[in-house]
């Protein structure tokens, strides 16, 4: 199911992305007066053809990206007349506007995507911390003792929610930073703290490694978050599960497990997850009556498993509601932090290729169409401000790409046309073929390293 869900995300976010990339070549060569023959969303045999307007769509069978054909005198028996409409024919400068038409319009999809994401409103966690691991670089300088501290900002970065903690210590890492400053106020779960309970930190960072996302970086810096103390009574039963299988029900209460007394659901869950595929001597209570069962725990698909149980907690809001982070912005305001947003991350897309070919960043980040695609489904699956964002960070990332001076690319192409500006004349001929063989053999390695990238991380060698 996770592979089927895994195919669906990919082929629905790299169809939308490419066709919109190519949309923006079709659209501008349009109002320019350029004839396009063909727009195809993918590569290889038709599945699907239909002509408007002069112009061929097609959808191909791999959908590993697309292109726009324009008419152009030197293949076509296309009368004289349509000579005038041929792109060989015009300028240099309407050329580099339609070739940089496509990277343009994915940097623009992502600005939007982002700043209608903000509009509607971000929603997650709190960072509230609870206490620090003992020796750790947060408990060297904020201790261990104190009261709960929420993160309100970061290196003056307005701070909402514990993804956003993430995002700012990955920028920090990625412009080589030793340390961040952390802004801190106390948690009131039922007030907001005044300003006199604010403090400034400054939190080293070089012990983290950012060739390692998939570490726990929080952990590793030594925050211990605090959670809300929600009982451990079950809600929904999942189907073909260690909790159906044991004939739990909504509303049982879990009292113990192995002997040890349960405090709160999240304790209940790390048990569990502690004990992929053994037998736990669970205690509950259902309408007043407490009962021992023998409960055989499942575990999750994954290279390191972890056991399963199948069952959601039953959500008490009032217990919830304080350490959940809405944010509502007006349309001009989530267009200014969609840009923001958007620059930053470009920027520290640029920043981490310029690292990896200077070997300061491990090339193993590198992620292929077998990533994009476990992302994809995932994101899918989950909800649709997960999966836009994913597209925003997909389509701002195929829009930097190509933007790169690599022949193939379109930014090869703008890298041409430059020189022609210059020059007052194209290269050869025979200079732009090899130049082209070149890019196209840099291309398919690179994209041959990706998915070696892939297959490395799925079967965790």
């Amino acid at each position: 199911m996770t592979i089927f869900w895994s195919v669906i995300g990919f082929i629905i976010a790299m169809g939308l992305l490419v066709a919109i990339h190519e949309w923006g070549h079709y659209i501008t060569a349009r109002l320019l007066g350029i004839k396009v023959v063909r727009f195809s969303v993918g590569f290889g045999k038709t599945i699907y053809s239909k002509t408007w307007r002069g112009t061929e769509f097609q959808l191909a069978l791999i959908p590993l990206g697309g292109y726009v054909k324009f008419l152009d005198e030197r293949d076509t028996d296309s009368s004289n007349q349509d000579f005038e409409q041929s792109y060989n024919r015009q300028s240099v400068f309407k050329r580099f506007l339609v070739v940089a038409a496509g990277p343009a319009i994915n940097l623009v999809f992502a600005w939007i995507v982002f700043s209608l994401i903000y509009f509607s409103g971000i929603s997650g966690y709190k960072a509230v911390l609870d206490t620090t691991k003992l020796n750790s670089p947060a408990y060297q300088v904020l201790g261990a003792d104190f009261v709960p501290q929420e993160i309100i900002k970061i290196n003056q970065k307005d701070i909402h929610t514990w993804q956003e903690v993430n995002q700012q210590i990955a920028l920090a890492l990625i412009n080589n930073q030793d340390s961040i400053e952390i802004t801190l106020q106390e948690f009131e779960v039922d007030k907001l703290a005044p300003k006199e309970k604010q403090r400034e930190v400054t939190l080293p960072i070089t012990s983290l490694d950012v060739n390692s996302p998939d570490k726990n970086w929080l952990n590793q810096l030594g925050f211990i978050g605090k959670l809300p103390n929600m009982p451990a009574v079950l809600s929904e039963i999942r189907e073909n599960t260690a909790a159906k299988s044991a004939g739990f029900k909504s509303g049982d209460i879990i009292l113990e497990v192995d002997g040890v007394y349960i405090e709160n659901w999240y304790q209940f869950v790390k048990k569990v997850r502690e004990n992929p595929n053994k037998n736990l001597d669970i205690r509950y209570e259902r309408q007043g009556i407490k009962f021992n069962k023998l409960v055989f725990i499942g575990s999750t698909e994954e290279a390191s498993p972890r056991g399963f149980f199948g069952a959601s907690v039953e959500f008490d809001e009032n217990i919830i509601e304080p350490y959940r982070a809405s944010s509502n912005y007006s349309l001009l305001s989530s267009l200014k932090m969609g840009l923001d947003h958007s620059v930053d991350l470009v920027n520290m897309t640029l920043k981490m290729l310029s690292r990896m070919l200077t070997g300061e960043v491990d090339a193993s980040n590198l992620s292929g169409p077998i990533t994009i695609a476990d992302y994809s489904g995932k994101a899918l699956q989950s909800d649709w401000v997960s999966f836009f964002t994913l597209l925003a960070l997909l389509s701002l990332s195929l829009g930097v790409l190509n933007l790169l001076p690599i022949p193939v690319l379109d930014g090869g192409h703008l890298m041409l046309y430059i020189i022609e500006m210059i020059k007052g004349s194209p290269i050869s001929v025979g200079s732009q073929i090899v130049l082209q063989k070149i890019g196209l053999i840099f291309i398919l390695s690179i994209t041959a390293f990706a998915i070696f990238n892939d297959v490395v991380r799925v079967t965790n060698v």
